[in-house]
């Protein structure tokens, strides 16, 4: 199958070659016979080479329209690929097949359906227009207000409170101390999740979690 694939190939451009040889030979009748000296002729010839190199399969373009294609005569092979591109149904047929093959043998685990669908994708991957440059964006959800709950601390830690965010609801906060002045004029960090309570009226030294 690989090699018949090559082989349609290498006729079409094959095929492209000859059709842009023809062209470059008429040029070279339509310049040429307008020309009365040697000099004229010389760069009739070097514009039909130029022109032969370029054309797929030539000098410039060895492997076909591959090389060159924005060459006129280079059709646009992966637009409407699906209905034109024969490389490209076959080559998705394939992987299509081999994906409804791997999925009939699948016992009822969810791990070997998603192996299938990872061979897929990976056979998706070697057929012809397939574009397999993908850009991953991660999109953050914006974080309501509503959802940020703000640990206020008063003198008096039996007196401090969970504050939403948009100020619609608040919370008691139980705070274990041991007195109840022990936040007054105090500082404060959170670390890992921790509340720590520097100093205060209590303690100037302190530091406690």
């Amino acid at each position: 199958m690989f090699v018949e694939k090559l082989n349609y190939l290498y006729r079409d451009d094959q095929q492209i070659l000859y059709e842009c040889l023809a062209v470059c030979d008429a040029e070279y009748f339509n310049f040429s016979k307008n020309c009365e000296n040697s000099d004229c002729l010389r760069k009739c010839a070097e514009e039909v080479i130029a022109c032969e190199n370029s054309c797929p399969c030539g000098a410039d373009c060895p492997t076909g329209c591959v090389d060159c294609p924005e060459h006129p005569l280079c059709a646009d092979e992966c637009e409407d690929a699906q209905f034109i591109n024969n490389d490209y149904k076959i080559c998705v047929n394939a992987a299509i097949y081999e994906l409804d093959f791997c999925l009939k043998k699948c016992p009822p685990e969810i791990g070997c359906h998603n192996s299938c669908y990872e061979n897929y994708t990976q056979m998706l991957f070697l057929c012809p227009c397939i574009e397999q440059e993908t850009t991953t964006t991660t999109e953050i959800s914006p974080i309501e207000p509503s959802d940020v709950f703000i640990l206020v601390i008063a003198n008096y830690v039996d007196e401090s409170y969970l504050q939403s965010g948009d100020g619609s609801s608040q919370i008691s906060a139980t705070i274990n101390a041991p007195r109840n002045d022990y936040a007054d004029n105090a500082a404060y960090a959170l670390v890992n999740g921790k509340l720590h309570i520097f100093g205060g009226y209590s303690d100037y030294t302190k530091g406690a979690p």
